[in-house]
């Protein structure tokens, strides 16, 4: 998804960046032609080893923000059919003669539509791969390729591979950059007053309709892992002084979220199934970063090499399932919804800062299978991580914890979602509020807003190594009632229940117990 604009046009470089950032959270759309449902058939098995396969390579966007305002586009642009890149070495330096002379690997490379003037829905594009794919195969008389995409080249690739039109003849599949669950900069002040209406103008502007497919959840259509594919995923997660000023940039602008300058890390890494996964510290492209990742030395064309040519993964596989046997339909793996297994890969690639979106991110998706966010919090705490929790599970309460400076982190008696203190993240859900938070004393705060029950929890605790699991027993809330639990000390749950400012009831936990981080 590297547009040639911001290789050929230093000055609007800051648009083309603040732009990208803008994609917001939106309904997806399904107009293309090809449907999302996997075949009841599994290939047989290529006779050749996959180490051995020939390697299509898969370009990104090559679009503009301007579309034929500026770039001379004719009237008619979706009849427009873009030239050749401008070169295999800008789409991925010089990794395919690398592939082909040292290691002796046969690298093709696959020509999609994509232009200033015009890009269409990634389904659209599905023809073109599977052109080049055929035309590999009666090249080499391979009956398997691999696939090395790049950005919106992988939503291509996973639009083919996961979809009724696959024909079993991929090997091993490689996204670097892909942003598999869209673009949503939900901290971003300008994308809240602009959304959800951003997008629209983005693609209005570009005739730009692969726009749609790059909102967040749209390539949730295609949610079937092929048992057959052997998935990687490469996603940068580019330290700040690595940055270019315009990399730079739209890291502050996206509120610092961790990823490779254009896309985010979770979105990169979100796929659900049997998928090897590795984090280096490299860029979406040279315009934003060094290094890339087709960059000489780079962790990302190591990783391509360690499997292609050594046959191993390069990152952490996670939710491998055993294959089903030959004529049985692939199999659908649900998310990773095991709070121990999260936490720790988590810890393995030692997301920092950025933990609470993931925690957010990840109770949000499984929550509906009965993962708890108290379950998935002790899970992190036990596994080095500094997080604590205030759970409240409750359609008619909602809540926040107060730091000693008065700042303020949860969902405030009117409504107002609130995330002051630093690193922390709030869940608000239907039938609960989680406010997540770094160690600290705190005041936890739980506000009625109808008649009803509130159950409370609380991961607690100042020390990094060590936290306070405290349940209480639920307690009847009206609009009246607010709850506190002071900081320090025994927890002891403190129930006003008119709003007077008097405490009526004292409530001393069901349950309290303590939770070590195994890395003191």
């Amino acid at each position: 998804m590297q547009p040639v604009f911001l290789r050929r046009s230093p000055a609007y470089s800051f648009l083309i960046a603040l732009l990208c950032v803008l994609l917001t959270a939106c309904g997806q759309e399904n107009g293309g032609i090809i449907t999302p449902t996997p075949p009841n058939t599994t290939p047989a098995p290529s006779s050749t080893p996959s180490s051995r396969l020939p390697v299509v390579l898969v370009h990104g966007w090559k679009g503009s923000i301007w579309g034929n305002v500026f770039s001379g586009c004719p009237e008619d642009y979706k009849r427009y059919v873009p030239p050749t890149p401008v070169s295999e070495e800008g789409d991925f330096g010089d990794l395919g003669p690398e592939l082909r002379e040292k290691y002796g690997l046969r690298v093709y490379y696959a020509r999609l539509l994509s232009s200033p003037c015009y890009t269409p829905p990634v389904e659209a594009n599905v023809p073109m791969l599977m052109a080049a794919i055929d035309r590999v195969k009666a090249e080499t008389g391979e009956i398997k390729v691999n696939l090395v995409a790049h950005s919106m080249g992988g939503l291509v690739a996973r639009a083919y591979v996961e979809s009724s039109a696959y024909r079993g003849d991929v090997a091993e599949f490689f996204t670097l950059g892909t942003p598999h669950d869209g673009v949503d900069i939900s901290s971003n002040w300008l994308a809240i007053l602009l959304a959800p209406k951003a997008m629209d103008v983005y693609d209005y502007l570009g005739k730009q309709e692969v726009m749609q497919d790059l909102k967040r959840g749209a390539m949730s259509r295609f949610a079937e892992r092929r048992q057959d594919v052997k998935y990687h995923l490469v996603g940068g997660d580019l330290p700040i002084g690595s940055r270019t000023p315009l990399g730079g940039l739209t890291y502050l602008v996206s509120g610092g979220i961790a990823g490779d300058g254009l896309v985010a890390l979770q979105s990169s890494a979100r796929l659900a199934g049997d998928i090897d996964f590795t984090k280096p510290p490299e860029a979406h492209s040279e315009d934003l970063g060094a290094p890339d990742y087709f960059s000489k030395g780079s962790k990302a064309r190591q990783c391509i090499v360690d499997a292609l040519v050594m046959g191993k993964d390069c990152g952490v596989r996670t939710g491998s399932a055993q294959a089903p046997a030959a004529g049985q339909a692939p199999v659908s793996l649900p998310p990773l919804c095991k709070a121990t297994e999260f936490a720790t890969l988590l810890a393995k690639y030692d997301i920092g800062p950025h933990m609470p979106d993931a925690l957010r991110e990840y109770t949000k998706d499984c929550y509906q299978r009965g993962m708890t966010a108290l379950e998935l919090t002790e899970a992190a705490v036990k596994a080095g991580l500094q997080i604590r929790l205030l759970s409240i599970d409750s359609k008619v309460a909602t809540g926040f914890v107060a730091d000693g400076s008065g700042r303020r982190s949860g969902v405030l008696p009117g409504g107002q979602v609130v995330e002051e203190i630093p690193s922390s993240r709030v869940l608000m859900l239907p039938e609960a509020t989680y406010v997540f938070y770094p160690p600290g004393e705190v005041t936890p705060e739980v506000k009625g807003s109808g008649a009803g029950t509130a159950d409370i929890k609380l991961v607690r605790g100042s020390e990094s190594a060590t936290a306070e699991v405290v349940t209480f027993e639920p307690i009847d809330v009206t609009p009246q009632t607010i709850a506190r639990i002071s900081p320090g000390g025994e927890p002891v749950l403190k129930i006003d229940i008119n709003s007077d400012g008097k405490v009526e009831v004292e409530q001393a936990p069901k349950e309290t117990r303590e939770i070590r981080s195994a890395q003191p």
